[in-house]
Protein backbone atom coordinates (compact mmCIF):
# COMPACT_ATOMS: atom_id res chain seq x y z
CA UNK A 1 0.00 0.00 0.00
CA UNK A 2 1.57 3.85 -0.81
CA UNK A 3 1.52 5.50 2.45
CA UNK A 4 2.50 8.93 0.54
CA UNK A 5 2.46 10.79 -1.96
CA UNK A 6 5.55 12.47 -1.08
CA UNK A 7 8.07 9.32 -0.20
CA UNK A 8 11.43 9.82 0.17
CA UNK A 9 13.39 6.40 -1.75
CA UNK A 10 17.27 6.15 -1.24
CA UNK A 11 18.82 3.16 -2.35
CA UNK A 12 16.23 1.28 -2.79
CA UNK A 13 15.31 1.66 0.70
CA UNK A 14 12.60 4.06 2.16
CA UNK A 15 14.21 6.49 4.46
CA UNK A 16 11.42 8.29 5.49
CA UNK A 17 7.89 9.73 4.10
CA UNK A 18 5.08 12.26 4.47
CA UNK A 19 1.22 11.52 4.03
CA UNK A 20 -0.52 14.87 3.27
CA UNK A 21 -3.54 16.42 4.63
CA UNK A 22 -2.97 13.85 7.73
CA UNK A 23 0.08 15.28 9.27
CA UNK A 24 2.29 11.91 9.54
CA UNK A 25 5.47 11.73 9.37
CA UNK A 26 7.50 8.01 9.03
CA UNK A 27 11.07 7.75 9.64
CA UNK A 28 13.72 4.66 9.13
CA UNK A 29 15.94 5.48 12.29
CA UNK A 30 14.55 5.72 16.05
CA UNK A 31 13.81 9.26 16.48
CA UNK A 32 13.69 9.24 20.29
CA UNK A 33 17.05 7.78 20.54
CA UNK A 34 18.72 10.38 17.98
CA UNK A 35 16.53 13.27 18.81
CA UNK A 36 18.23 16.55 20.23
CA UNK A 37 16.14 18.03 23.14
CA UNK A 38 17.76 21.59 22.24
CA UNK A 39 17.17 21.90 19.09
CA UNK A 40 14.21 19.46 18.36
CA UNK A 41 16.44 18.10 15.82
CA UNK A 42 18.13 14.45 14.94
CA UNK A 43 21.94 14.09 16.13
CA UNK A 44 22.94 12.20 13.20
CA UNK A 45 23.63 13.75 9.69
CA UNK A 46 21.62 10.91 7.71
CA UNK A 47 19.05 11.20 10.23
CA UNK A 48 18.98 14.84 10.20
CA UNK A 49 18.38 15.16 6.43
CA UNK A 50 16.12 12.50 6.05
CA UNK A 51 13.87 14.77 8.89
CA UNK A 52 14.55 17.71 6.99
CA UNK A 53 13.43 16.42 3.73
CA UNK A 54 10.08 14.90 5.45
CA UNK A 55 9.66 18.40 7.62
CA UNK A 56 9.59 20.64 4.44
CA UNK A 57 7.00 18.40 2.64
CA UNK A 58 5.22 19.50 6.22
CA UNK A 59 5.51 22.90 5.29
CA UNK A 60 4.38 23.01 1.78
CA UNK A 61 2.01 21.27 2.81
CA UNK A 62 0.48 23.65 5.25
CA UNK A 63 1.50 26.75 3.13
CA UNK A 64 0.73 26.04 -0.24
CA UNK A 65 -2.69 26.53 -2.33
CA UNK A 66 -1.86 22.82 -3.54
CA UNK A 67 -1.55 21.60 -0.62
CA UNK A 68 -4.81 23.08 1.05
CA UNK A 69 -6.67 21.86 -1.73
CA UNK A 70 -5.66 18.28 -1.35
CA UNK A 71 -6.30 18.38 2.00
CA UNK A 72 -9.96 20.23 0.83
CA UNK A 73 -10.46 17.06 -1.49
CA UNK A 74 -9.84 14.60 1.05
CA UNK A 75 -12.27 16.88 3.99
CA UNK A 76 -15.14 16.69 1.46
CA UNK A 77 -15.12 13.05 0.36
CA UNK A 78 -15.12 12.51 3.79
CA UNK A 79 -18.45 14.86 4.51
CA UNK A 80 -20.15 13.11 1.26
CA UNK A 81 -19.18 9.25 2.43
CA UNK A 82 -20.94 9.88 5.86
CA UNK A 83 -23.90 11.38 4.29
CA UNK A 84 -23.49 9.27 2.08
CA UNK A 85 -24.39 6.11 4.75
CA UNK A 86 -26.71 7.93 5.95
CA UNK A 87 -28.97 7.64 2.88
CA UNK A 88 -28.22 4.44 2.37
CA UNK A 89 -27.60 2.52 5.29
CA UNK A 90 -31.41 2.60 7.03
CA UNK A 91 -32.16 1.22 3.63
CA UNK A 92 -30.16 -1.97 4.06
CA UNK A 93 -30.69 -3.33 7.76
CA UNK A 94 -28.24 -0.24 8.81
CA UNK A 95 -25.62 -1.97 6.90
CA UNK A 96 -23.23 -0.48 3.76
CA UNK A 97 -20.77 -2.10 1.36
CA UNK A 98 -17.00 -0.40 1.31
CA UNK A 99 -15.49 0.70 -0.43
CA UNK A 100 -18.39 2.87 -0.73
CA UNK A 101 -19.74 3.26 -4.15
CA UNK A 102 -20.45 7.43 -4.74
CA UNK A 103 -22.84 8.58 -7.31
CA UNK A 104 -21.71 10.14 -10.25
CA UNK A 105 -20.11 13.20 -8.83
CA UNK A 106 -22.31 13.08 -5.83
CA UNK A 107 -21.14 16.30 -4.29
CA UNK A 108 -18.20 17.36 -6.71
CA UNK A 109 -16.65 14.29 -5.18
CA UNK A 110 -15.18 13.10 -8.91
CA UNK A 111 -15.09 16.37 -10.53
CA UNK A 112 -12.01 17.78 -6.69
CA UNK A 113 -10.58 13.91 -7.24
CA UNK A 114 -9.95 14.75 -11.06
CA UNK A 115 -8.56 17.98 -10.84
CA UNK A 116 -6.39 17.19 -7.36
CA UNK A 117 -4.64 13.75 -9.51
CA UNK A 118 -4.26 15.89 -12.79
CA UNK A 119 -2.48 18.48 -10.53
CA UNK A 120 -0.31 15.74 -8.59
CA UNK A 121 1.18 14.29 -11.50
CA UNK A 122 3.14 10.79 -11.87
CA UNK A 123 4.30 8.77 -9.45
CA UNK A 124 7.11 6.95 -10.82
CA UNK A 125 10.21 6.93 -9.71
CA UNK A 126 13.19 6.19 -11.85
CA UNK A 127 17.09 6.15 -10.61
CA UNK A 128 18.11 7.49 -13.95
CA UNK A 129 15.93 9.11 -16.55
CA UNK A 130 17.72 10.83 -19.74
CA UNK A 131 15.51 13.59 -20.72
CA UNK A 132 14.46 14.62 -24.41
CA UNK A 133 12.07 17.35 -24.19
CA UNK A 134 9.10 19.14 -22.89
CA UNK A 135 5.53 18.26 -24.04
CA UNK A 136 1.74 19.49 -23.11
CA UNK A 137 -1.66 17.90 -23.16
CA UNK A 138 -5.37 19.54 -22.75
CA UNK A 139 -7.21 17.29 -20.63
CA UNK A 140 -11.28 17.95 -20.62
CA UNK A 141 -12.96 17.92 -16.87
CA UNK A 142 -14.90 14.86 -16.89
CA UNK A 143 -17.71 17.09 -15.14
CA UNK A 144 -19.53 20.16 -15.74
CA UNK A 145 -18.56 23.12 -13.75
CA UNK A 146 -18.22 26.69 -14.68
CA UNK A 147 -14.65 27.18 -13.64
CA UNK A 148 -12.65 24.31 -15.05
CA UNK A 149 -13.40 22.89 -18.09
CA UNK A 150 -9.88 21.89 -19.42
CA UNK A 151 -6.65 21.04 -17.43
CA UNK A 152 -3.44 21.36 -18.81
CA UNK A 153 -0.38 18.32 -18.13
CA UNK A 154 3.45 18.75 -18.50
CA UNK A 155 5.04 16.00 -19.64
CA UNK A 156 9.11 14.93 -19.63
CA UNK A 157 9.68 13.04 -22.56
CA UNK A 158 12.80 10.60 -21.91
CA UNK A 159 14.79 9.59 -24.78
CA UNK A 160 13.91 5.75 -24.22
CA UNK A 161 10.15 6.81 -25.27
CA UNK A 162 9.03 7.12 -21.15
CA UNK A 163 6.87 10.00 -20.44
CA UNK A 164 6.52 11.40 -16.95
CA UNK A 165 4.22 13.66 -16.03
CA UNK A 166 5.94 16.94 -14.23
CA UNK A 167 3.16 17.92 -12.01
CA UNK A 168 2.32 19.04 -7.94
CA UNK A 169 4.15 16.02 -6.66
CA UNK A 170 7.44 16.13 -8.50
CA UNK A 171 7.94 19.45 -7.63
CA UNK A 172 7.08 19.41 -3.94
CA UNK A 173 10.22 16.69 -4.04
CA UNK A 174 12.26 18.76 -6.21
CA UNK A 175 12.07 21.31 -3.65
CA UNK A 176 12.50 19.42 -0.58
CA UNK A 177 15.35 17.48 -2.25
CA UNK A 178 17.24 20.89 -3.14
CA UNK A 179 16.75 22.29 0.25
CA UNK A 180 17.86 18.65 1.74
CA UNK A 181 21.15 18.94 0.06
CA UNK A 182 21.74 23.02 0.82
CA UNK A 183 20.95 23.07 4.84
CA UNK A 184 22.80 19.30 5.36
CA UNK A 185 25.62 17.19 4.52
CA UNK A 186 23.66 13.57 5.45
CA UNK A 187 21.57 13.66 1.51
CA UNK A 188 22.45 10.86 -0.62
CA UNK A 189 21.83 10.46 -4.21
CA UNK A 190 17.86 10.30 -4.98
CA UNK A 191 16.20 8.88 -8.18
CA UNK A 192 16.35 11.19 -11.14
CA UNK A 193 12.62 11.16 -11.46
CA UNK A 194 10.93 13.13 -9.42
CA UNK A 195 14.04 14.44 -7.01
CA UNK A 196 15.52 16.32 -9.95
CA UNK A 197 12.72 16.99 -12.45
CA UNK A 198 11.96 20.22 -11.39
CA UNK A 199 16.55 20.86 -12.76
CA UNK A 200 15.68 19.11 -15.78
CA UNK A 201 12.69 21.05 -16.57
CA UNK A 202 14.54 24.04 -16.09
CA UNK A 203 17.53 22.59 -18.14
CA UNK A 204 15.07 22.01 -21.14
CA UNK A 205 13.68 25.13 -21.29
CA UNK A 206 15.57 28.02 -19.90
CA UNK A 207 18.92 26.73 -18.25
CA UNK A 208 20.10 30.03 -17.53
CA UNK A 209 17.59 30.65 -14.89
CA UNK A 210 18.62 27.38 -12.82
CA UNK A 211 22.06 29.33 -12.46
CA UNK A 212 21.49 29.94 -8.93
CA UNK A 213 19.44 26.72 -7.42
CA UNK A 214 17.59 29.19 -5.53
CA UNK A 215 15.68 30.33 -8.28
CA UNK A 216 14.43 26.86 -8.60
CA UNK A 217 13.25 26.81 -4.88
CA UNK A 218 11.90 29.66 -5.29
CA UNK A 219 9.92 28.69 -8.21
CA UNK A 220 8.72 26.06 -6.79
CA UNK A 221 7.35 27.34 -3.85
CA UNK A 222 5.47 29.78 -6.09
CA UNK A 223 3.89 27.27 -9.12
CA UNK A 224 2.50 25.20 -6.06
CA UNK A 225 0.55 27.95 -4.92
CA UNK A 226 -1.88 27.00 -7.94
CA UNK A 227 -3.92 24.00 -8.67
CA UNK A 228 -2.13 23.13 -11.87
CA UNK A 229 1.41 23.34 -10.33
CA UNK A 230 3.07 21.81 -13.21
CA UNK A 231 1.77 24.02 -15.66
CA UNK A 232 2.78 27.40 -14.15
CA UNK A 233 6.09 26.14 -13.43
CA UNK A 234 6.91 25.43 -17.41
CA UNK A 235 4.97 28.81 -18.45
CA UNK A 236 6.28 30.91 -16.34
CA UNK A 237 9.99 29.80 -17.32
CA UNK A 238 9.34 30.30 -20.93
CA UNK A 239 7.64 33.40 -20.09
CA UNK A 240 11.05 34.68 -17.98
CA UNK A 241 13.06 32.90 -21.04
CA UNK A 242 11.05 35.23 -23.62
CA UNK A 243 10.73 38.85 -21.62
CA UNK A 244 14.83 37.55 -20.80
CA UNK A 245 14.56 38.14 -17.19
CA UNK A 246 17.05 36.47 -14.86
CA UNK A 247 16.69 37.72 -11.24
CA UNK A 248 19.61 39.24 -9.93
CA UNK A 249 18.18 37.84 -6.85
CA UNK A 250 15.14 35.06 -6.21
CA UNK A 251 13.36 37.14 -4.39
CA UNK A 252 12.46 39.02 -7.47
CA UNK A 253 10.64 35.46 -8.76
CA UNK A 254 8.40 35.97 -5.37
CA UNK A 255 7.52 39.61 -6.00
CA UNK A 256 6.89 38.58 -9.26
CA UNK A 257 3.99 36.19 -8.41
CA UNK A 258 2.56 38.38 -5.85
CA UNK A 259 2.06 41.39 -8.03
CA UNK A 260 0.69 39.60 -10.61
CA UNK A 261 -3.03 38.93 -10.68
CA UNK A 262 -4.32 35.14 -10.27
CA UNK A 263 -7.38 33.36 -11.42
CA UNK A 264 -9.02 31.56 -8.47
CA UNK A 265 -12.70 30.14 -9.15
CA UNK A 266 -13.23 32.33 -11.94
CA UNK A 267 -12.37 35.82 -10.28
CA UNK A 268 -9.49 37.76 -10.55
CA UNK A 269 -7.62 37.94 -7.05
CA UNK A 270 -3.91 38.13 -5.83
CA UNK A 271 -1.95 35.51 -4.88
CA UNK A 272 -1.90 36.04 -0.87
CA UNK A 273 -5.71 37.19 -0.81
CA UNK A 274 -6.83 33.47 -2.31
CA UNK A 275 -4.55 31.66 -0.30
CA UNK A 276 -5.71 33.35 2.84
CA UNK A 277 -9.38 32.88 1.86
CA UNK A 278 -8.71 29.08 0.40
CA UNK A 279 -6.96 28.56 3.86
CA UNK A 280 -10.01 30.11 6.09
CA UNK A 281 -12.11 27.64 4.01
CA UNK A 282 -10.53 24.42 4.45
CA UNK A 283 -9.79 25.06 8.29
CA UNK A 284 -13.24 26.12 8.54
CA UNK A 285 -14.25 22.19 6.72
CA UNK A 286 -11.39 20.67 8.71
CA UNK A 287 -13.02 22.16 11.54
CA UNK A 288 -16.33 20.04 10.93
CA UNK A 289 -14.60 16.71 11.75
CA UNK A 290 -15.15 17.32 15.50
CA UNK A 291 -17.95 20.05 16.23
CA UNK A 292 -18.33 21.27 19.98
CA UNK A 293 -16.41 23.29 22.30
CA UNK A 294 -14.96 20.38 24.49
CA UNK A 295 -12.78 19.95 20.93
CA UNK A 296 -10.81 22.82 21.75
CA UNK A 297 -7.80 20.75 21.56
CA UNK A 298 -8.76 19.65 17.91
CA UNK A 299 -9.09 23.23 17.07
CA UNK A 300 -5.87 24.59 18.70
CA UNK A 301 -4.04 22.01 15.79
CA UNK A 302 -5.80 23.99 12.70
CA UNK A 303 -5.56 27.44 13.95
CA UNK A 304 -2.31 27.17 14.81
CA UNK A 305 -1.12 25.43 11.63
CA UNK A 306 -3.21 27.35 9.18
CA UNK A 307 -2.23 30.68 11.38
CA UNK A 308 1.22 30.56 10.34
CA UNK A 309 1.12 29.06 6.69
CA UNK A 310 -0.93 32.42 6.71
CA UNK A 311 1.44 34.96 8.64
CA UNK A 312 4.07 33.35 6.36
CA UNK A 313 2.24 34.00 2.99
CA UNK A 314 1.20 37.87 3.91
CA UNK A 315 4.57 38.46 6.39
CA UNK A 316 7.59 35.97 5.32
CA UNK A 317 6.96 36.01 1.63
CA UNK A 318 10.87 35.05 1.22
CA UNK A 319 10.54 32.46 3.51
CA UNK A 320 12.29 29.62 2.30
CA UNK A 321 15.04 31.55 0.71
CA UNK A 322 15.79 32.44 3.93
CA UNK A 323 16.04 29.03 5.31
CA UNK A 324 18.27 27.71 2.51
CA UNK A 325 20.59 31.00 3.37
CA UNK A 326 20.39 30.92 7.21
CA UNK A 327 22.70 27.60 6.41
CA UNK A 328 23.26 24.20 8.29
CA UNK A 329 19.96 22.95 10.26
CA UNK A 330 21.17 22.52 13.45
CA UNK A 331 22.28 25.79 13.53
CA UNK A 332 18.91 27.17 11.05
CA UNK A 333 17.60 29.94 13.00
CA UNK A 334 14.65 30.29 10.97
CA UNK A 335 14.35 26.10 10.84
CA UNK A 336 14.37 25.84 14.72
CA UNK A 337 12.36 28.95 15.12
CA UNK A 338 9.49 27.48 12.83
CA UNK A 339 9.96 23.82 15.16
CA UNK A 340 9.03 26.50 18.18
CA UNK A 341 6.15 27.50 16.39
CA UNK A 342 4.04 24.83 15.19
CA UNK A 343 6.33 21.49 16.12
CA UNK A 344 6.12 18.53 13.93
CA UNK A 345 3.66 16.28 12.56
CA UNK A 346 3.07 13.22 14.08
CA UNK A 347 6.58 10.92 13.72
CA UNK A 348 6.57 7.42 13.90
CA UNK A 349 9.92 6.23 13.65
CA UNK A 350 11.67 2.30 12.86
CA UNK A 351 10.78 1.17 16.20
CA UNK A 352 6.96 2.10 15.67
CA UNK A 353 6.80 4.91 18.41
CA UNK A 354 5.05 7.86 18.09
CA UNK A 355 6.68 10.86 18.19
CA UNK A 356 5.38 14.65 18.55
CA UNK A 357 7.50 17.62 18.98
CA UNK A 358 5.04 19.99 20.24
CA UNK A 359 5.11 23.46 19.49
CA UNK A 360 7.20 25.63 22.55
CA UNK A 361 4.51 26.72 25.66
CA UNK A 362 2.11 24.14 24.74
CA UNK A 363 1.14 20.64 26.72
CA UNK A 364 -0.05 17.53 24.76
CA UNK A 365 -3.47 17.99 26.26
CA UNK A 366 -4.22 21.54 24.33
CA UNK A 367 -2.97 19.59 20.92
CA UNK A 368 -4.85 17.06 19.75
CA UNK A 369 -3.02 16.36 16.42
CA UNK A 370 -3.79 12.38 16.70
CA UNK A 371 -7.43 13.23 15.18
CA UNK A 372 -6.38 13.51 11.74
CA UNK A 373 -4.67 9.99 11.73
CA UNK A 374 -7.77 8.46 12.86
CA UNK A 375 -9.98 10.39 9.87
CA UNK A 376 -7.38 8.70 7.96
CA UNK A 377 -8.24 5.30 8.91
CA UNK A 378 -12.14 6.04 8.24
CA UNK A 379 -10.99 7.50 4.73
CA UNK A 380 -9.32 4.36 4.14
CA UNK A 381 -12.58 2.32 5.38
CA UNK A 382 -14.87 4.22 3.26
CA UNK A 383 -12.37 4.43 0.21
CA UNK A 384 -10.88 1.08 0.43
CA UNK A 385 -13.09 -1.07 2.24
CA UNK A 386 -10.24 -1.37 5.31
CA UNK A 387 -11.51 -3.08 7.95
CA UNK A 388 -8.14 -2.89 10.14
CA UNK A 389 -7.14 0.26 12.31
CA UNK A 390 -3.45 1.19 11.73
CA UNK A 391 -3.64 3.33 14.59
CA UNK A 392 -2.93 0.18 16.39
CA UNK A 393 0.43 0.26 17.78
CA UNK A 394 -0.12 3.66 18.43
CA UNK A 395 -2.46 2.88 20.64
CA UNK A 396 -0.62 -0.46 22.17
CA UNK A 397 1.71 2.27 23.41
CA UNK A 398 -0.63 5.04 24.55
CA UNK A 399 -2.00 4.73 28.36
CA UNK A 400 -5.28 6.08 27.04
CA UNK A 401 -6.74 2.72 25.38
CA UNK A 402 -6.91 -0.57 25.59
CA UNK A 403 -6.84 -2.42 22.17
CA UNK A 404 -8.36 -6.00 21.66
CA UNK A 405 -9.17 -8.01 18.46
CA UNK A 406 -12.14 -5.47 17.55
CA UNK A 407 -9.30 -3.14 16.34
CA UNK A 408 -7.93 -5.43 13.85
CA UNK A 409 -11.80 -6.56 12.78
CA UNK A 410 -14.20 -3.80 13.59
CA UNK A 411 -12.91 -0.48 15.14
CA UNK A 412 -16.08 0.97 14.85
CA UNK A 413 -17.86 -1.16 16.91
CA UNK A 414 -15.83 0.33 20.14
CA UNK A 415 -17.87 3.44 19.74
CA UNK A 416 -19.73 2.21 22.69
CA UNK A 417 -17.11 2.02 25.02
CA UNK A 418 -16.90 3.84 28.20
CA UNK A 419 -12.91 5.17 27.32
CA UNK A 420 -13.08 5.61 23.39
CA UNK A 421 -9.88 5.93 20.76
CA UNK A 422 -9.67 8.32 18.06
CA UNK A 423 -11.06 6.21 15.51
CA UNK A 424 -14.44 5.39 18.17
CA UNK A 425 -14.46 8.58 18.99
CA UNK A 426 -14.99 9.86 15.41
CA UNK A 427 -17.80 7.11 14.70
CA UNK A 428 -19.49 8.16 17.76
CA UNK A 429 -19.84 11.64 17.21
CA UNK A 430 -20.45 11.14 13.34
CA UNK A 431 -23.73 9.48 14.55
CA UNK A 432 -22.60 5.82 12.83
CA UNK A 433 -23.26 4.07 15.71
CA UNK A 434 -25.84 2.01 14.72
CA UNK A 435 -24.21 1.26 10.97
CA UNK A 436 -21.99 -1.53 10.23
CA UNK A 437 -19.86 -1.35 7.06
CA UNK A 438 -20.18 -4.73 5.30
CA UNK A 439 -16.38 -5.83 3.23
CA UNK A 440 -17.98 -6.26 -0.87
Amino acid sequence: MVRSLYRTVKLNKDLGSYLPAFFIMEVSFPFGQRFSSMTNLPVREQDLSIFVHEYIHFLQDISSYAGLNNAYVYSEYIHAAVNLVYDLAPNNNNKFSVPLAIPYNYCNIELNKQVNSVGIGSLKQLDIFIPSKISEKSIKVNYSNPFVKYLTTVYIKGCNGIKLQFGNRAIMESMAYLIERMITNGAGVAPDFPYSSAEIVVDLTYPEFGTDKLNIIALCDMSLQFSEPGKIFYHSLIDFKNMHFIPSKPEEIVDYFYNKPCVQMGNSNSLVSGFTEMALMVGSRLKEYLKGKEFKSFYNVIHRLLGFAIDMRINHRYFFINLVRDGYASNNKTLNNTIRTIGSPIIIDSLKDIWLVLPFGVKSKEYNIEIFSAVYELNKLFEKGNDCCEMYDWCQKSPDTIEDDRCIFEPWSRCYDQKLCPYALLWRHWNLGKYTPIIS
